[in-house]
């Protein structure tokens, strides 16, 4: 069951686990876990400059995502021991004419494959159109990262074609295959 709670103390019940916004309470948690997963996240994303992830590294995320009306917004993944599991970011949130936003996430390596990331991606998408009134969620995906594009198609989102060097990945610009999903509520 999804239950989502206000704009100003912004919560998603998922049932066994629940998603919200980062805060500075978080910190010492997700510097943890995103040292410990490195190697299993580092093929896919795009800053590991600073390895490893230190408390500057949280500051810098938890301002990008945390801001009032800011182009972002992030949300964390806690089962229901209270333990980060994950984290799925709306990105370039665009609204006007265009109302749409990109879709980022990532997934400790031991909750992988469990389905825990597409529900949440289903929360925050439902979160994206029913709240926020977007129109349309993208997300890119280098090709070898197959259950990323699994879960993108879990949530019906739409193949659309590959993006010719659309974002830095250790140090080389690399393609990506675009996904979106367009909101059949409005």
């Amino acid at each position: 069951m999804l239950e989502i709670f206000g704009l100003g103390k912004l919560f998603i019940d998922c049932g066994d686990f629940v998603l919200r916004p980062p805060n500075r309470f978080d910190r010492k948690q997700w510097v943890m876990i995103r040292n410990y997963n490195y190697e299993y996240l580092q093929p896919f994303e795009g800053r590991w400059d600073d390895y490893p992830t230190t408390d500057d590294n949280f500051k810098f995320y938890l301002n990008r995502v945390t801001q009032k009306n800011g182009p972002a917004m992030g949300f964390l993944i806690f089962n229901k021991k209270h333990e980060l599991m994950g984290g799925i970011n709306m990105n370039n949130i665009r609204l006007g004419m265009i109302m749409g936003a990109e879709l980022g996430y990532w997934t400790a390596f031991k909750h992988s494959n469990k389905g825990i990331m597409t529900r949440a991606i289903g929360a925050v998408c439902q979160y994206g159109f029913k709240i926020l009134q977007l129109h349309r969620i993208e997300s890119f995906i280098v090709p070898e990262n197959i259950a990323s594009q699994r879960v993108l198609e879990k949530n019906n989102f739409t193949f659309q074609g590959m993006v010719k060097e659309k974002f830095c990945i250790n140090g080389q610009w690399r393609d990506h295959l675009c996904f979106y999903k367009l909101n059949n509520l409005i």
